[in-house]
């Protein structure tokens, strides 16, 4: 009996010790943020989000007159494009929109997808709100029938305008992988 009840107390005091190392997620990675003021923009060229696509997504995030303003770009065959026999010269279009998501403590708390209808290129920039950004490759290299030719899947940032400045707004981006 007595050895019945010391493997009780131990199972209770290994599991309290187990639970208690299961506390709350460590939070997002701390970075500082960067200015964006009006007239600059931020230009993103990427394929990180998607290693198969044979070219990157490219656009530009400005700052014009009161507003964040989507600028769709082209971009070159990347090297996974070039070795699937895309021609070095061609330009690859990519389309770019950004959806408010509204007034959020911080860049962790934009976590949902908008609908497709709350996307635009344009929105008011606004202190404390946060925004996604969706970008991704038009060209369609999926119509080719070539599995090595591959558009760009959606690409999502967050953005989230921390502070106003005089001319402009300290903000925080990142890629974002969203929940489905």
């Amino acid at each position: 009996m007595k050895k019945f009840r010391f493997l009780t107390f131990a199972m209770a005091a290994m599991l309290t010790f187990s639970f208690a190392a299961c506390g709350p997620d460590e939070p997002e990675e701390e970075y500082d943020g960067i200015e964006l003021n009006n007239g600059e923009f931020i230009e993103i060229e990427t394929s990180e989000h998607d290693a198969s696509a044979s070219y990157p997504v490219h656009f530009k995030i400005k700052l014009q007159n009161g507003n964040l303003v989507i600028e769709s770009l082209t971009s070159k065959a990347n090297e996974a494009g070039l070795a699937a026999g895309l021609i070095a010269a061609t330009d690859f279009p990519t389309k770019a929109v950004i959806a408010d998501i509204g007034k959020v403590s911080g860049i962790e708390k934009i976590t949902d997808l908008p609908t497709a209808s709350e996307f635009m290129d344009d929105v008011p920039a606004v202190e404390k709100h946060g925004y996604i950004i969706e970008a991704h490759g038009t060209y369609g290299l999926n119509a080719y029938q070539n599995p090595n030719l591959k558009d760009p899947v959606s690409l999502y940032i967050r953005l989230w305008l921390d502070e106003a400045t005089a001319n402009g707004f300290k903000l925080k981006y990142k890629i974002f992988v969203p929940q489905r």
